[in-house]
């Protein structure tokens, strides 16, 4: 049996609706965003940590550790390799004096531009991100 598009859209929209009713289905998009943000902020914080630079503690780097294992199995790779970067260009601008005589350098801004095109692909702004 065949059916055209319009057939096919429409029971695909009929079984979604179903299933939504049922609570089979949930949007959460607003906590999708929340949930990228928050594990970008984790990662953030366990890369500084874990920045040689740093000097932190052994216990301090192996829970670090933890975490950025954890989120790699929570996120989907390719999530996680752009929450990975973002956290680095972080802990590379926290390494500049990152504009405290009130303007960025460019090597800062080309930092700054660059997790703002990372964030957009998974909408996380870089303005938050530097924070």
């Amino acid at each position: 049996m065949k059916i055209t598009k319009r057939q096919l859209k429409k029971i695909i929209k009929e079984e979604y609706s179903r299933l939504k009713r049922q609570g089979l289905i949930t949007e959460t998009k607003m906590y999708a965003g929340s949930l990228i943000m928050s594990q970008v902020n984790q990662l953030k914080q366990a890369y500084f940590i874990l920045d040689p630079e740093r000097n932190y503690d052994r216990q301090s780097i192996i829970e670090q550790q933890k975490v950025v294992e954890r989120l790699k199995s929570e996120m989907n790779p390719r999530d996680f390799k752009i929450a990975s970067r973002m956290a680095d260009i972080y802990v590379e601008y926290v390494g500049t004096d990152f504009g405290g005589h009130g303007r960025m350098t460019p090597y800062e801004e080309a930092l700054f531009d660059e997790a703002e095109a990372l964030g957009s692909k998974i909408g996380v702004s870089a303005q938050v991100l530097f924070r």
